[in-house]
């Protein structure tokens, strides 16, 4: 009586979980409709949304596009202390490539991206300042499989970059 007792639990466990899962997968499925609809891929729009959401910094994001050139600016929220590190960068910086990719958007030439962070000037007022800064071409954005990319080869991808002084890079 008491394996009949378990078995039945078990099964109405795994019975559970497998219902669980199912409706999981429905919603995802309904969210993922939903978002293609209100924000078709390909669009401003999306893009912006897939990059808002690949940000991992505490922080404000702005997106604008002049003419062929998307300007993504990170205005971090805390004051840059020196644990700000080229790598941190190069994480966020591909993270928010992959998103530009995965939302199919394609109306650009060039691609800047600039991450600032409030600095505490001579006179004690709080000034932002540039900590990071990457510019990327669209055709050797295009050449890369952003499956298999690795961050720490962002650097090769980049048309120019620079960091501030504070930002701790690889010897």
């Amino acid at each position: 009586m008491a394996k009949r007792k378990k078995a039945s639990f078990l099964i109405f466990t795994v019975t559970g979980f497998v219902l669980l899962g199912l409706v999981m997968w429905l919603i995802s499925a309904n969210e993922a409709k939903r978002l293609n609809r209100e924000l078709p891929l390909g669009t401003l729009e999306r893009m912006k949304h897939e990059v808002s959401k690949s940000i991992a910094t505490d922080g404000t994001v702005s997106i604008k596009q002049y003419d062929t050139l998307i300007n993504i600016l990170i205005m971090l929220k805390d004051a840059p202390a020196s644990d700000l590190t080229e790598e941190e960068f190069q994480v966020e910086y591909t993270a928010i490539l992959k998103a530009i990719h995965n939302s199919e958007f394609q109306d650009f030439k060039m691609l800047m991206i600039t991450s600032e962070a409030p600095f505490i000037n001579k006179s004690g007022n709080t000034k932002p300042d540039i900590v990071a800064f990457a510019a990327f071409e669209k055709p050797t954005l295009d050449k890369v499989n952003w499956e298999n990319f690795i961050h720490t080869n962002l650097g090769e991808l980049t048309f120019t970059y620079e960091f501030h002084p504070i930002v701790e890079r690889k010897p």
